[in-house]
């Protein structure tokens, strides 16, 4: 498939905030894979480092590479919703600044985009090997796979069918606080029959931060993941929903005493440092109809344990493993 298709097809937009070496490295493995004849857009959310100046060096030699640049900082949830008004093409597709990209199977990927029979693209993160090569209809891999809903939220490795994301816009938009605005789209062509395409090689790869702060410490994304199954009807996919969450964040162990024993010492491990987990206690408690037990147990280890106990116990556990320790009250910048 020719380029001027390709670029029918689908029209990437970068968002990015403050990390100008990374848009760099990006931008530059995007060019050298032959992405420099084609549109592409970087969404700046307001930085105050050289992502301008980055971009304005590539602009030389790639003329379809277009900067937008946000008056403000509206946040990363926000950016990516913002990233559906750059582009037209009747893919769309947000990616990130800090991914790995392998560019395997990219003859794959421009024919799966020609046919479009594909409503989800995606480009091999946390994907089943049986899912590979195939047209699936996405509600039976959210049945079927134990990461189908996590696979798709990982913006950069999903590729989607523009009319699938703006007719649940509004409810995208609303699901921006609780920091998975991406996935609404997925859960419902979930339950309206969209088919998911897998490509056999990873297009691309990631790794999660491991910079302090990037996952604070709390119940704080497991509550938001919660809370984004209200957007799911079918009961059995929600149930499916709440549970990828902590099979994701336990290495890929299911059960319910496994998310029981992790919520319980993800909660204790905050209220060491003197962080607060009763909202989003209480707020898993509300959404998670049908993954409720757990939560409940660990409500009842946060409420019963001091933190004085609490506190201790975690120095032990993270000393006898070998893991730095966080000063009470040291502050959970959010990058």
């Amino acid at each position: 498939m020719d380029g001027n298709v390709l670029t029918q097809l689908v029209e990437p937009v970068l968002i990015t905030y403050n990390r100008s070496a990374k848009l760099f490295e990006t931008l530059s493995a995007f060019y050298s894979a032959g992405w420099g004849d084609k549109i592409f857009h970087v969404l700046d959310n307001a930085s105050t480092d050289e992502t301008m100046e980055v971009v304005s060096s590539f602009q030389r030699d790639w003329p379809k590479l277009h900067y937008h640049r946000n008056t403000w900082n509206i946040g990363g949830n926000a950016n990516i919703m913002r990233a559906v008004e750059i582009a037209q093409s009747e893919y769309h597709w947000v990616i990130g600044d800090d991914d790995a990209w392998l560019f395997a199977g990219a003859a794959e990927l421009n024919v799966v985009l020609a046919e479009k029979r594909a409503d989800i693209i995606r480009l091999g993160w946390l994907v089943d090997d049986a899912s590979r090569g195939k047209y699936i209809l996405a509600n039976d891999l959210a049945s079927s796979e134990k990461l189908f809903f996590s696979s798709t939220s990982m913006i950069s490795a999903t590729i989607i069918r523009r009319s699938l994301v703006t007719k649940c816009l509004p409810e995208a938009y609303q699901n921006i606080s609780n920091s998975f605005p991406q996935l609404v789209a997925v859960m419902n062509g979930s339950e309206s029959g969209a088919i998911v395409y897998s490509l056999n090689q990873n297009y691309m790869t990631h790794t999660p931060s491991t910079e302090p702060g990037y996952f604070f410490g709390d119940l704080e994304l497991y509550a938001s993941w919660y809370a984004s199954a209200r957007y799911l009807k079918q009961p059995y996919l929600k149930a499916s929903f709440l549970r990828e969450i902590s099979y994701l964040m336990t290495m890929h162990r299911r059960g319910v005493f496994k998310q029981l024993s992790w919520f319980s010492k993800v909660a204790l491990n905050a209220k060491g440092i003197g962080v607060p987990q009763s909202q989003y206690l209480l707020s898993m408690l509300g959404s998670g109809k049908g993954a409720r037990a757990p939560v409940f147990v660990a409500m009842l280890a946060y409420a019963i344990m001091p933190g004085l106990l609490a506190r201790w116990l975690r120095l032990i556990y993270r000393k006898l493993h070998g893991m730095p320790t966080v000063k009470l009250g040291e502050s959970r910048s959010r990058l």
